[in-house]
This record gives structure tokens, sequence and C-alpha cells, in this order.
């Protein structure tokens, strides 16, 4: 959307700085890994601004076939969609005497952030854009002091004039309210489009990669959309591409669980019978197997599932959908509730008693757009109103963090969830899949969007380029899951995480094996070279690796194996390193 304003004149100040442009696959999801293998553009003072919360940091930039990216500290906890001014001046066509002369550079775009639009100038004119008008996209949705944001490079704010005029661009960050500017006054970046070859992003699969693995899904179909006649055909082709072993509805609220099972079991006859229930006003399971037990969570709800001999065990999904919005405070109170829940279902002292190693997946639209304590708490149990619903505790049955399956796009490398284009908020990640992954396997995982999709993709499965805009503003979540049998927990073992290591840098974890005692870590390539030897101490939990050699270079993208020692244990940990 657009609106034309008034022109209006300022004053251009002299311009300079280096060119800077690096190459690597950037995915915007929220997650920094993929940037630390870039040196920033800038590293702005501390506390030159002349008052308020923000202080920038540091400023990644970069670029693939299709975007600009940028990366920016801003030096406190904020929530950058509301209650700031954040702006950023670029300028589009390297020449200052065009667009409107804004700290020394014609910046032909102004972005502010916290009043989420900006304006775009082309030929005399100014026009106000929003997200969709310039493909913004902007992560995390929670509050953070550190956000990566992105621009589509072929998009046309106004009539056929380009948001980018050719291969080199000029950017100021400027915080009206602290007077914070980066770089400093009178300067700028430069900026030059690097378009070297990345490796190719995906299609990521979406079948199964094994037979035995289970497929859930999170929906949420705003406002019953799957029961609208005009929107069954899109949700009919949806499902049979995704094809769901157990799925978790969100926003069915005038349909029972019986309809809903039966609406499904219509669009998917040959997977079998299909069972449901409901938690009111919107929860609704769906699902192949058995469902055994319904446990109202306040509006949210538990489910426990029989998945038969072949596995085992039962799953406990949770499905869930917390108040949106600015309602921080009752969506913390639903959380805290969710893992109350699990914490006594674990301990035989609520209304469920799990057997140990039963498998937990927390799925739903959470709507987490403000405080990052929420999804905290829900990945750590650090329970937040202790008062009303107990003490924190470890939800994973090896005593440790439940983990984000953080499903990214089929064909972009994104990570939202959530995209409507008439709203003044840009697409975010709302919805989510937690598991506990000491008896979870994760096999593929996605967010399916067709808007984005390939029509060779589209035609193999049966869809169409507007099924997913055309059924719901919300997309589909899927993740499989490999339930482990019902053996005894081993201790912990050693991670990495991430892992693909997107960037170079992750994280070995040790396990419970090595707590308390010195170890070393030996870096192996798939021809079985050192690559690199570090030191841990025996309070150090876990040891960082840049994707340096131990000559300080880059290691080529591929395979690497981390030989944890001890002094009486070892193991071996796979690493997945990208560029």
């Amino acid at each position: 959307m657009i609106r034309l304003i008034p022109v209006f004149a300022a004053l251009l100040l002299f311009v300079s700085g280096p060119a800077a442009s690096e190459s690597a696959r950037i995915f915007t999801d929220g997650v920094f890994t993929d940037w630390d293998s870039l040196s920033p553009v800038y590293s702005d003072p501390s506390g030159d601004g002349s008052s308020g919360d923000i202080d920038f940091g540091r400023l990644w930039i970069d670029n693939d076939e299709n975007r600009l990216h940028m990366c920016l500290e801003v030096g406190s906890e904020i929530n950058i969609q509301d209650d700031n001014r954040i702006t950023v001046f670029m300028d589009t066509d390297n020449d200052a005497s065009t667009g409107e002369g804004w700290y020394g550079i014609g910046a032909d775009v102004a972005w502010t952030f916290g009043q989420r639009s900006g304006f775009y100038t082309a030929e005399g004119r100014v026009v106000e854009i929003w997200h969709d008008a310039v493909g913004f996209v902007c992560a995390p949705t929670v509050t953070g002091e550190r956000f990566e944001f992105t621009f589509d490079r072929d998009a046309t704010p106004l009539d056929s004039y380009p948001l980018f005029w050719g291969d080199t661009l000029r950017i100021v960050v400027r915080d009206p309210w602290g007077e914070d500017v980066l770089p400093d006054a009178g300067d700028s970046i430069v900026y030059v489009f690097d378009d070297a070859s990345l490796e190719p992003f995906g299609p990521l699969g979406m079948r199964k990669r094994e037979e035995r693995h289970i497929r859930f899904l999170s929906y949420n179909v705003l406002f019953d959309g799957i029961f609208d006649t005009d929107k069954r055909r899109s949700f009919d082709r949806i499902l049979n591409a995704v094809v769901p072993d157990i799925i978790g509805f969100q926003e069915i609220y005038d349909y029972s669980a019986e309809e809903t099972r039966d609406l499904v079991a219509g669009m998917l006859p040959r997977q079998g019978e299909w069972y449901g229930s409901k938690v009111e006003p919107d929860i609704i399971a769906v699902s192949r197997y058995p469902i055994v037990g319904t446990y109202p969570i306040g509006t949210n709800g538990a489910f426990l599932i029989d998945l038969g001999d072949d596995y085992e065990k039962d799953v406990l999904v949770i499905a869930a959908h917390p108040p949106c919005c600015g309602n921080d405070y009752g969506r913390q109170l639903e959380i805290d509730a969710i893992m109350a829940f699990i914490r006594d279902a674990k301990a035989g002292a609520g209304q469920l008693e799990l057997a140990e190693g039963t498998p937990i997946v927390i799925l739903g639209d959470m709507n987490f757009v403000g405080d990052r304590r929420q999804l905290n708490t829900l990945l750590t149990g650090e329970i937040v109103n202790t008062g009303a619903y107990g003490p924190q505790f470890r939800p994973d049955w090896d005593e440790t963090d439940l983990s984000d399956a953080r499903p990214m796009h089929t064909e972009t490398p994104m990570a939202f969830t959530w995209q409507n284009d008439d709203s003044p908020y840009w697409p975010g990640r709302l919805d989510f899949i937690i598991y506990t992954d000491a008896v979870l396997d994760i096999g593929s995982a996605f967010v399916l969007s067709t808007r984005e999709m390939h029509e060779d993709t589209l035609s193999a499965f049966g869809l169409r380029e507007l099924d997913t805009v055309t059924a719901s503003d919300h997309l589909p979540v899927v993740c499989d899951f490999a339930v482990e049998t019902s053996a005894p927990l081993a201790p912990p073992a050693s991670y990495a995480s991430p892992n693909p290591a997107r960037g170079g840098t992750t994280a070995i974890v040790f396990g419970r094996r090595f707590t308390g005692a010195s170890k070393e870590v030996v870096y192996y390539d798939v021809k079985g070279r050192r690559v690199r030897r570090d030191a841990a101490g025996p309070e150090e939990t876990l040891l960082m690796w840049d994707g340096k050699n131990s000559e300080g270079h880059a290691v080529a993208p591929g395979i690497y194996f981390a030989l944890i020692r001890g002094a009486s244990a070892e193991e071996t940990v796979k690493v997945v390193y990208l560029r």
C-alpha cells in the first residue's frame, strides 16, 4: 500500500564511507549464527547518543540473489515493532541529488521500525510505504537487543520505479529520540551488492524422510476458515500435500471435534480412521491414532495419543493459542500454566501421570509478539508466576531445555508463519513446534507458503500458488518426529547447536559425562585430518567453534567431527558447517 504525500526539502551534507560487501546465505529466522562469519560493516561507539535507551552497536549488511539483509544491535531490549523511531535511511541510487536529504545522503527510502512504515521517493514524488510494498521482514518478533531485517531487491514501491536502482547504496541509521546516529554524523555506509554465487537454498524436502516418522501439523485456520466453502478446496489441497498424522488446529470456534474429524477424513480418505477432540473455545486435535485423554489447560488443550504397539509409547500433544498482541501478562499466565501441567504430569502429581520418556510436543499459534520471556518459559521451564503455578523445572526428560523445531520455508530462507499484506504488521513467526529432544528425533520440518514456491513444486504436490494465502493468514507448520523406543534414558549426550552451523559458528555442548571434568575437543575433517584442538575447564558446559582451523583460517563447508575427551569419557559429535 502507498500514499502520496508532499515533497519536502532538506540540507544535504557531505557523504563519505568505505564500501563493504560480503556474501553468505542469510536465514531470516531471528537466529544470528549465520551473521557471525561476516565482519560488521560498522561498529558504533558506545554511549554516543544524547539520551534514551537506544545505543547502536554493530551493523552487518549482506545480500543474496533476491534480498538485501541487515543485522543491527540496538543496545537494549526492545520490541522493534513498537515504541521507537529507529529509522534506516537508504540512498538506493547512490545519488545525493535525488531523494530526500537526510544525514548527508539522498535518501530514496526511509524505513521507521516503530511506525511499521516508511517513505519512498522517486522522480520528485514521495509515497508512504508498508511492508508489503518493499518485501520487508524482520526477526525476531519478540523483544531483543539484536534484529535482522530484509528487503526485496525486486520491489517496485511506486509504479514501475524500483526500490534499488543500481548495485551501490548508502545507508544511515538514526534514533531521533536518543539522537544516536550510525555511522557518526556526516558519514554513511557504502554498500555494493555482491552477486557472487551462493550455494542454492532448497527446496526443502516436503516428504517424510522415513515412513515411520510421525508428522505433526500446527494450523491456525482463521475463524473456522476450513469450513468455508470458498476456502475448502485450498485446505483440501494443502492437507493432501502435507498428509499429516496428528493435527493441532486453532480458531475452530463454531464446529465440533466430530465435525472437524469428519471433514479431515473426507479430505484424506486413504489415511484410514481419524479421531478428534476439542478444548473450548477453539482448540481441536485430529489424529490418525486414538486420542485416549483430553485435558484442558485453561483455554489450551493437552491430548494424550496412543501411537499403538509399533511405537511402544504414547505421545502428549499440547495445542495452544494464547492471547494476542499487547497482552503480555495474559500470555505469560497461559504459558506458565502449560509448563506447570507438564511438570506435574511428569511427577505424577497433576491431571495426568506420564510414563517416563513419554514424548511431548507443544504446538500452536503462540502469538509471541511481545516479551521474549514467554518463549523462554516454554523452552526452559522458567515459570514467571511461581506463586500461582509453582516452581521452575527442567522440562525435558534428561533435565535439559525443550527444543524449538524452527522450521523454514520450503523455498526461501525465511521462518515467518504469519503474513497479512493488509495489516500494518510485517510477517512474523507466531506459530511454533516445541518438543522433547531427549526422546524425539526430528526429521523433515517446514513452513508451507505456496506463494513462494516454484511452479514445478506446486505441480508435484497438487498445489496452487495462492492456496495458503486463500486459506488463512497463518501458514501450515509441519514437523516429523521419530519416536525412540522405551529403553531407559541414557545420560544426555554431547551435541552441537546450531547444527548445521549456518555462518560457521556453533556451540559444542558437553553431555553429562563431562560435568565437572576438564576436557579437550579435537576437530577432524571427513578424511580424518586434524583441524583444530581446544580445551575446556571443569566448569565449562560448552565450547564455541567459529569454523576456523588452528591457523585461524575458515574451514571449507562440509562435515566435521568434534572428538570430546575427558578423564573417563569420550564422545564424537558430527558438525555440518555451512558458510
